[in-house]
Protein backbone atom coordinates (compact mmCIF):
# COMPACT_ATOMS: atom_id res chain seq x y z
CA UNK A 1 0.00 0.00 0.00
CA UNK A 2 1.22 3.50 -0.80
CA UNK A 3 -0.04 6.80 0.57
CA UNK A 4 0.43 10.07 -1.33
CA UNK A 5 -0.52 13.63 -0.45
CA UNK A 6 -2.39 15.03 -3.45
CA UNK A 7 -3.59 18.59 -2.97
CA UNK A 8 -6.61 19.79 -4.92
CA UNK A 9 -4.85 22.99 -6.05
CA UNK A 10 -1.80 23.87 -8.15
CA UNK A 11 0.87 22.99 -5.62
CA UNK A 12 2.74 19.85 -4.66
CA UNK A 13 4.07 18.64 -1.32
CA UNK A 14 7.71 17.77 -2.00
CA UNK A 15 8.73 17.00 1.55
CA UNK A 16 7.21 16.73 4.98
CA UNK A 17 8.42 15.43 8.28
CA UNK A 18 8.82 15.73 12.01
CA UNK A 19 11.84 15.55 14.25
CA UNK A 20 12.88 16.26 17.81
CA UNK A 21 15.93 18.46 18.16
CA UNK A 22 18.99 17.00 19.85
CA UNK A 23 20.26 18.77 22.95
CA UNK A 24 19.04 22.14 21.74
CA UNK A 25 21.49 22.09 18.80
CA UNK A 26 20.78 23.60 15.34
CA UNK A 27 19.32 21.33 12.68
CA UNK A 28 19.68 21.53 8.90
CA UNK A 29 17.22 20.34 6.25
CA UNK A 30 18.70 19.62 2.82
CA UNK A 31 16.68 20.08 -0.36
CA UNK A 32 18.45 17.95 -2.91
CA UNK A 33 18.05 18.95 -6.54
CA UNK A 34 17.43 16.28 -9.18
CA UNK A 35 19.48 18.22 -11.73
CA UNK A 36 23.20 17.55 -11.06
CA UNK A 37 24.02 21.04 -12.38
CA UNK A 38 21.76 22.71 -9.81
CA UNK A 39 22.92 23.54 -6.32
CA UNK A 40 21.25 21.92 -3.31
CA UNK A 41 19.51 24.24 -0.83
CA UNK A 42 19.72 24.09 2.97
CA UNK A 43 17.35 25.33 5.67
CA UNK A 44 19.03 25.82 9.04
CA UNK A 45 16.94 26.10 12.21
CA UNK A 46 18.62 27.48 15.33
CA UNK A 47 16.80 27.94 18.63
CA UNK A 48 17.47 30.76 21.11
CA UNK A 49 15.90 31.86 24.35
CA UNK A 50 15.73 35.58 25.22
CA UNK A 51 14.20 36.24 28.62
CA UNK A 52 13.99 39.97 27.86
CA UNK A 53 11.30 39.22 25.23
CA UNK A 54 7.86 37.96 26.16
CA UNK A 55 6.86 36.84 22.63
CA UNK A 56 8.42 34.58 20.01
CA UNK A 57 10.56 36.23 17.36
CA UNK A 58 11.92 35.04 14.01
CA UNK A 59 15.08 36.29 12.29
CA UNK A 60 15.93 35.12 8.78
CA UNK A 61 19.19 35.41 6.89
CA UNK A 62 20.40 34.07 3.55
CA UNK A 63 24.00 33.03 2.84
CA UNK A 64 24.67 31.45 -0.57
CA UNK A 65 22.79 28.12 -0.50
CA UNK A 66 21.56 28.31 3.12
CA UNK A 67 18.51 30.05 4.58
CA UNK A 68 18.90 30.39 8.34
CA UNK A 69 15.93 30.76 10.66
CA UNK A 70 16.76 31.99 14.17
CA UNK A 71 13.80 30.93 16.27
CA UNK A 72 13.69 32.99 19.46
CA UNK A 73 11.44 31.88 22.34
CA UNK A 74 9.79 29.08 20.35
CA UNK A 75 8.83 27.21 23.50
CA UNK A 76 5.04 27.12 23.49
CA UNK A 77 3.48 23.72 24.18
CA UNK A 78 0.63 24.65 21.79
CA UNK A 79 3.09 25.42 18.99
CA UNK A 80 4.65 28.41 17.29
CA UNK A 81 5.42 28.71 13.59
CA UNK A 82 4.62 30.21 10.24
CA UNK A 83 1.08 31.39 9.54
CA UNK A 84 1.47 30.92 5.79
CA UNK A 85 4.05 29.04 3.71
CA UNK A 86 7.21 31.15 3.26
CA UNK A 87 8.78 31.44 -0.21
CA UNK A 88 12.42 30.33 0.08
CA UNK A 89 13.57 29.78 -3.50
CA UNK A 90 12.83 28.40 -6.95
CA UNK A 91 13.29 25.09 -8.74
CA UNK A 92 11.97 23.49 -11.90
CA UNK A 93 10.32 26.79 -12.98
CA UNK A 94 8.25 26.82 -9.79
CA UNK A 95 8.71 28.29 -6.33
CA UNK A 96 9.66 26.46 -3.14
CA UNK A 97 7.79 27.22 0.08
CA UNK A 98 8.54 26.24 3.68
CA UNK A 99 5.93 25.92 6.44
CA UNK A 100 6.68 24.81 10.01
CA UNK A 101 5.48 24.49 13.61
CA UNK A 102 7.63 24.15 16.71
CA UNK A 103 6.43 22.72 20.01
CA UNK A 104 8.42 23.18 23.22
CA UNK A 105 7.71 22.08 26.75
CA UNK A 106 10.17 24.44 28.48
CA UNK A 107 12.35 27.44 27.67
CA UNK A 108 15.42 25.25 27.44
CA UNK A 109 15.25 21.76 26.06
CA UNK A 110 14.52 19.89 22.92
CA UNK A 111 11.74 20.92 20.55
CA UNK A 112 9.36 18.98 18.32
CA UNK A 113 9.36 20.37 14.77
CA UNK A 114 6.82 19.62 12.04
CA UNK A 115 7.57 20.96 8.56
CA UNK A 116 6.28 20.81 4.99
CA UNK A 117 7.98 21.89 1.76
CA UNK A 118 5.86 22.82 -1.25
CA UNK A 119 6.51 23.35 -4.96
CA UNK A 120 3.95 25.79 -6.38
CA UNK A 121 3.15 28.54 -8.81
CA UNK A 122 3.95 31.99 -7.47
CA UNK A 123 1.15 33.89 -5.75
CA UNK A 124 0.85 37.57 -4.94
CA UNK A 125 0.13 37.20 -1.20
CA UNK A 126 3.33 35.48 -0.15
CA UNK A 127 6.19 36.24 2.19
CA UNK A 128 9.48 36.00 0.29
CA UNK A 129 12.77 35.16 1.96
CA UNK A 130 15.04 33.76 -0.74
Amino acid sequence: MEVNIEPAEDYEVIGTGSFITFRDKPIQIRIKEHDPKAQDMFIKLTFFEDLSKDKPDLKVSVNKDTISFELINYNNVLGTGTTFPVHIGSSEKKDIYFHFRVYGMTQKGDKLVHYTLYLADQTTDEIKVG
